[in-house]
């Protein structure tokens, strides 16, 4: 946020793309640089602003629903799933996870952990570990992305 506020004052700048990981912290300089003149396109992560010229992103929920109904189609519609999900308060994992629980829902699947591993890899790796240490009867686990698969 700094960064961004410091070119506004500091820099002839003709537009900013700005790909987020919070969709509510960049507000204020997001609003200064609009005040100034400069248009701003959110990327991959929206922003909580009516303001931004646009937003390029793909629709979260729509992904996650299609592989929660992807895994029911494979369990032949019953099973037990865990989800491997991102940072608990990012937009995107959010919407991810409403996603997944639409698309099990589709089916007679019974969600047993839901646990953050903050998008990494190392701690997804930890997490699935002790799920399947604890639960034996898992058919499943979703990851939201892929390198915490």
């Amino acid at each position: 946020m700094i960064l961004v506020a410091n070119l506004i004052e500091t820099e002839e700048i003709d537009g900013i793309i700005i790909g987020s990981s919070d969709s509510i912290r960049l507000v204020p300089a997001v609003e200064k640089a609009i005040n100034s003149g400069i248009p701003v396109i959110a990327m991959d992560t929206p922003l909580n602003s009516d303001r931004i010229l646009t937003f390029v992103g793909f629709d979260n929920f729509a992904a996650g629903k299609s592989m929660g109904e992807w895994v029911v189609k494979n369990l032949g519609g019953k099973g037990t799933v865990a989800i491997l999900d991102g940072a608990p308060n990012h937009d995107n994992s959010i919407q991810r996870r409403l996603g997944f629980t639409a698309g099990l829902k589709t089916g007679d699947m019974k969600i047993i952990a839901i646990e953050s591993a903050n998008w990494e890899q190392s701690k997804a790796q930890e997490i699935t570990t002790k799920l399947l240490k604890n639960f034996d009867n898992i058919d499943a686990i979703i990851a939201a992305n892929d390198s915490m698969d």
